[in-house]
């Protein structure tokens, strides 16, 4: 029993964490956040593309990427 929840506290730790992140790119006219660095969005950053938490991006008032997150 240990075991089990010793698992899931690692498996729900481990998601949780990575699903917490986004990435921006902090050109001065960047407005969204992207689910990876490789997105086809970040194509033209002209500036660094910085690793966030998406309450950090909120913060920074950016918006979901449409080609991450679809065009909603």
């Amino acid at each position: 029993m240990k075991h089990l929840l010793l698992f899931l506290f690692l498996i729900v730790g481990a998601t949780t964490s990575t699903d917490n992140y986004v990435y921006i790119c902090t050109g001065s006219y960047s407005k969204c956040y992207h689910k990876t660095d490789k997105c086809e969005g970040l194509e033209y950053c002209s500036k660094e593309i910085k690793k966030v938490t998406i309450q950090e991006a909120n913060e920074m008032n950016r918006k979901p990427c449409k080609y991450c997150y679809g065009h909603n």
